[in-house]
């Protein structure tokens, strides 16, 4: 309405000197009255532009969340491990913890194996083997744990100190064990879904 109504008022004025003798003073008016207009309509503009922007976010992130809903459904069941594959074995992780799965001579005892955890160093020796290194991030070492399963394989558990979806390790060790990138991209895309399994689903299951 305001718009319009500016337009209307600047044809008018327009118009009236057109016919008018007071050219000076004509002339400054049509000008401010233009100077409006053109004001008027930025300020339109830019409301359009604003609100379309809006919208489509609300819409992408409206289409984002059914997304992430549907994926989280049984999230424990359907999301697996993203696995980096190692000369020894394995290690994948979560939001709080990294796990280590390393193969071992079938018949292996717990007394030929000796694991060392420190905030940011992990050795673990079996028999002749050994694995040893300073670790990405720091780890809570009081929480950490290993167990050694059908005398063939080795697990390791790392508690991770900083515990959120952004904290995806690329590496096991600062320069050793790198996921390539698309499995660290997997690895990144499962912690996104944890965290808003652990955010949202499971808020609502508890409302």
């Amino acid at each position: 309405m305001c718009y319009a109504n500016v337009r209307y008022c600047s044809s008018q004025a327009w118009n009236f000197c057109s016919r008018s003798s007071h050219s000076k003073t004509c002339s400054a008016t049509v000008f401010a009255i233009t100077t409006s207009e053109r004001l008027m309509t930025l300020v339109v503009h830019v409301m359009v532009f604003t609100y379309g922007t809006i919208k489509r976010n609300i819409k992408y992130l409206d289409i984002q969340g059914e997304q992430y809903l549907r994926m989280a459904g049984n999230f424990d069941e359907k999301s697996g491990i993203v696995p980096c594959i190692t000369p020894w074995g394995q290690w994948y992780q979560t939001m709080e913890e990294v796990t280590l799965e390393v193969n071992v001579p079938e018949g292996t005892t717990s007394k030929e194996i000796k694991v060392d955890f420190k905030p940011k160093h992990l050795t673990c020796r079996v028999r002749a083997g050994e694995i040893k290194g300073e670790l990405f991030e720091r780890v809570l070492v009081d929480d950490c744990l290993w167990s050694l399963e059908d005398r063939k394989k080795v697990q390791i558990m790392l508690v991770k100190s900083r515990r959120s979806a952004d904290n995806c390790w690329p590496s096991l060790f600062v320069d050793q064990y790198k996921a390539d990138p698309l499995t660290f991209d997997d690895m990144e895309k499962k912690m996104t879904l944890e965290r808003f399994q652990k955010e949202f689903v499971d808020d609502q299951v508890c409302a």
